[in-house]
């Protein structure tokens, strides 16, 4: 009875495994998404927050912007890849609509020094 057990925890590890695998392909893509719009000016400002996260993915990170204007900053950037990412950074006033935005392209360690 032990091996069965054993046997169906593996079988749902490999599901939750590749329930992972689909998210961060999907995520993947809608950053993708976002910096092709980013890059070819398709970001709008007065976008609703809503909008964007339907239409980009849940971001990374969010939090509160602690200057004026006050509202939220959502960061997006390549799920799996923590340091070594491009990323974009959102932000929305009180009213939850798209103000401005900063993007910070991944830089190597080689373009890093030699100023680039």
């Amino acid at each position: 009875m032990l091996f069965s057990e054993e046997v169906a925890t593996l079988k749902q590890v490999g599901k939750s495994q590749a329930q992972i695998d689909r998210y961060v392909q999907r995520q993947n893509k809608l950053f993708s998404r976002l910096i092709d719009d980013f890059e070819n000016e398709r970001l709008i400002v007065g976008t609703s927050k809503s909008r964007i996260v339907k239409r980009y993915g849940e971001p990374v990170l969010s939090k509160e912007a602690g200057q004026p204007p006050y509202g939220q900053i959502l960061l997006y950037r390549y799920p799996m890849k923590y340091f070594n990412s491009d990323k974009l950074y959102l932000r929305f006033d009180e009213f939850d609509k798209l103000i401005g935005w900063k993007y910070k392209p991944y830089k190597t360690e080689e373009e890093s020094n030699s100023g680039n």
